[in-house]
């Protein structure tokens, strides 16, 4: 009974190892220019959410997880697939990236996953500003969006904290 228990688990471990190897693919894929609207989404996405939880941010997802881990987790994962239903790809993107990272930081076999993920998505960092004027002219209201903090990396991806 208790292998079935381990095979179980490692074949959801595995399951979510896929869905991150997929993602750095297609981030990887992605030019500088595009991740930096990305990064912008991803940004105003952790500072909303971050706000509606005001239980922590996601910047420190270790933290963030811990009242109620399977919950976060579960919750971005319906957002995102709700943003992909929707059809607002980008958005979805964003989502699934603070999906993989609540998935990655305490994981210590996945962390390496999440590491190679932000080093893809920090490419972003000088085109938040172009890709924040992108935005605007394709949605007024993205003018609003709160993008401080947006060059920051999550703590358990910092060099210093690996």
């Amino acid at each position: 009974m208790l292998s079935f228990f381990k095979t179980l688990l490692k074949s959801d471990t595995q399951r979510t190892l896929d869905d991150i190897r997929v993602t750095i693919d297609i981030l990887t894929e992605f030019e500088s220019e595009d991740m930096g609207q990305l990064l912008c989404i991803a940004t105003a996405m952790r500072n909303k959410y971050s706000l509606e939880m005001a239980r922590g941010l996601i910047i420190d997802p270790v933290t963030f997880k811990k009242a109620a881990p399977k919950d976060r987790t579960n919750e971005m994962l319906r957002k995102t697939k709700r943003l992909q239903d929707q059809g607002m790809l980008l958005d979805a993107a964003a989502a699934k990236i603070w999906l993989h990272t609540m998935q990655t930081c305490d994981h210590p076999d996945l962390l390496p996953f999440g590491k190679l993920m932000w080093s893809q998505i920090k490419r972003g960092v000088p085109y938040v500003n172009s890709g924040w004027t992108q935005l605007i002219l394709q949605d007024s209201s993205v003018s609003d969006w709160n993008l401080s903090g947006f060059d920051l990396v999550p703590l358990c991806f910092r060099d210093e904290a690996v």
